[in-house]
């Protein structure tokens, strides 16, 4: 899991005692650590996560103290697998190095896309569209539905000050959504708004601003990203493509490539000519 992804820790530094969240032998993991793993989250970490961070980091090492006791950094399998892994990691920077020179997909190429490929991006469940005002008191709700009705969606909040939370959110099929809100917003028409509703142990009001049936279009705006990505997936797929086409071309060139059918076995020969 990404939320366990834990830091290597620091080996002998000049650590201040406070700044020490957990010690096994000489590596430390330290508050800094930390900050910067609870930084790369979308979300702040719980302090029941922070907690399995850490205790997941101590587990970690613990074990790879061991695994270096029992001699296992030069065990035949280990090693092998090591080589792998530094294989694949020099690969994949060696292509990220280049990817990072490459343009994202322009607005142009976008549209162009989603004009070619519209009948792929269609909603696969009802979706909906929905402004809510929520508070925990019901005090000036009414009033405020009152406003909203007249078409005053701007209108004064008269209940508890600082208690109205309004919002809008989506909703693409009902599995994840609380029956009790699923049963009332799927029952509006658009620019309709609800009657005051006690849902979620707070009281709510809902306006369905937009609803798409199932099979319905998606626009544009809504899969431009995916589009984005899409294109850049397949500018990374040729661009690989044509860089091992030109190590292809410049190794049989010189003779450090050599083959007579891609279903016979290749022989990649070092610079110096040793096999």
């Amino acid at each position: 899991m990404a939320m366990l992804a834990v830091s290597s820790g620091c080996i002998n530094e000049d650590i201040p005692p406070e700044n020490i969240v957990a010690r096994v032998m000489d590596v430390m993991l330290s508050t800094s650590e930390v900050s910067a793993w609870e930084a790369s989250l979308p979300h702040p970490p719980s302090q029941e996560a922070r907690t399995n961070y850490i205790r997941h980091w101590v587990d970690e090492e613990l074990l790879y103290q061991e695994a270096i006791k029992n001699d296992l950094l030069n065990d035949p399998w280990v090693a092998e697998r090591v080589d792998e892994l530094v294989r694949s990691l020099a690969i994949a920077r060696y292509m990220e190095k280049d990817i990072m020179k490459m343009t994202r997909p322009t607005p142009t190429q976008v549209k162009e896309y989603y004009q070619m490929h519209s009948s792929e991006f269609v909603w696969e469940n009802l979706h909906l569209v929905i402004d809510y005002w929520r508070c925990e008191t019901h005090g000036g709700m009414d009033k405020l539905r009152a406003n909203l009705l007249r078409g005053n969606n701007n209108s004064i909040w008269t209940g508890t000050p600082n208690g109205l939370e309004h919002s809008r959110i989506t909703i693409n099929g009902k599995d994840d959504t609380d029956p009790k809100l699923w049963k009332t917003v799927s029952k509006l028409k658009v620019g309709q708004v609800s009657t005051v509703q006690n849902i979620l142990s707070a009281y709510w009001i809902l306006k369905l601003a937009d609803r798409f049936e199932k099979g319905d279009p998606k626009s544009i705006d809504e899969v431009q990203q995916e589009i984005s990505a899409r294109l850049m997936e397949e500018s990374i797929r040729n661009r690989k493509d044509a860089i091992i086409q030109k190590l292809i071309d410049e190794y049989s060139r010189d003779g450090r490539l050599q083959w007579t059918d891609i279903s016979l076995p290749v022989t990649i020969i070092d610079p110096t000519g040793t096999p």
